[in-house]
């Protein structure tokens, strides 16, 4: 499975409209909760985390730093806030090269805000709050 396989959206599209931009943000969280917190859990108990896995985290993370760029900036909603977070922190984890490189508090704090920003992400599907 392959980045675009899971994240199949078209953000760089500027006649999106608020409710399908927001949609994109969703599938943003949820592609990147889902290569980020396998990762983490392999990166945080010092276990390699493997070429493919580290390839999959570049790519959702690209494809999310895309997503949040399209967003208006002064979007603070909890969703639009906990992607940026998650991107930042997976954004300092590929800065390091090399996933042996990263520190396990790194790693946890991918865990944490990615699980964050994937309940952010439930939470505003099911109207509960964001």
């Amino acid at each position: 499975m392959n980045a675009a396989s899971i994240f199949p959206i078209t953000y760089d599209d500027p006649g999106r409209n608020e409710w399908e931009r927001h949609q994109d943000m969703i599938q943003a969280v949820r592609a990147l909760y889902l290569v980020s917190s396998a990762a983490a859990q392999l990166g945080r108990s010092g276990l390699e985390v493997t070429a493919s896995q580290w390839h999959g985290l570049l790519e959702c993370t690209r494809r999310a730093r895309a997503v949040i760029d399209q967003a208006d900036v002064m979007d603070a909603s909890g969703l639009c806030r906990t992607l940026r977070e998650l991107v930042l922190v997976c954004e300092e984890i590929l800065e390091q090269g090399a996933p042996g490189m990263c520190s396990p508090s790194l790693w946890r704090s991918a865990g944490r805000i990615g699980r964050e920003a994937y309940e952010c992400a439930e939470g505003s599907i099911t109207g509960a709050s964001t």
